[in-house]
């Protein structure tokens, strides 16, 4: 049967720390695609959106800022002039109607730094000499309008998860994750 959240805690939350090393650890251990889940701690107070208030958040548990997110992946990009970043941002937690707004702070976080993302146009045919000008490829999940240059996660890039996986009994995940892996990874 199913287990209680006391009983299921202990066997999947180790599997949940995927974030045990910062960013720039990450980048510089050749990770180039990063899923940010982040969440607005400001919400509600009637101060503008700022990257400095948003931190990347898993199953409650927070961490760094996405301006220092940004800033370690631009400042990466910046001595690394031929690597590429694919950053999907989803599991928005209290950003309402705001979701445009913080894809638009991340970009103009990136451009700050001299970089630049591709779209949802060029995207699906660009070369990699395009890609490389670019720089980044920002996928956005959750929000209806987004920036030109942002990816909507929904049409271009592909995130499976099953019931199974919410079930709570550990020999059903591991089938899923392994039925999934097998085929799509």
């Amino acid at each position: 049967g199913a287990l209680a959240q006391e009983e299921f805690d202990p066997l999947f939350l180790p599997w949940q720390v995927n974030h045990d090393a910062g960013v720039g650890v990450q980048l510089l251990s050749g990770i180039r695609f990063f899923h940010l889940k982040l969440c607005w701690l400001r919400a509600g107070s009637g101060e503008a959106l700022a990257l400095a208030d948003v931190r990347h958040q898993h199953r409650g548990f927070t961490a760094d800022t996405a301006e220092s997110i940004v800033g370690t992946m631009a400042t990466f990009l910046q001595q690394h002039r031929r690597e590429v970043l694919a950053i999907g941002v989803n599991n928005l937690n209290q950003f309402g109607a705001d979701k445009a707004t913080l894809a638009q702070l991340m970009l103009d976080a990136f451009a700050a730094a001299g970089i630049s993302a591709i779209g949802p146009d060029r995207l699906p045919t660009a070369t990699l000499a395009e890609l490389g000008d670019a720089r980044v490829a920002l996928f956005f999940g959750g929000a209806d309008e987004l920036p030109p240059s942002v990816n909507p996660s929904a049409t271009t890039l592909y995130e499976r998860w099953d019931d199974r996986m919410e079930s709570g009994e550990p020999a059903d995940a591991a089938a899923w994750l392994r039925e999934d892996v097998a085929q799509y990874a």
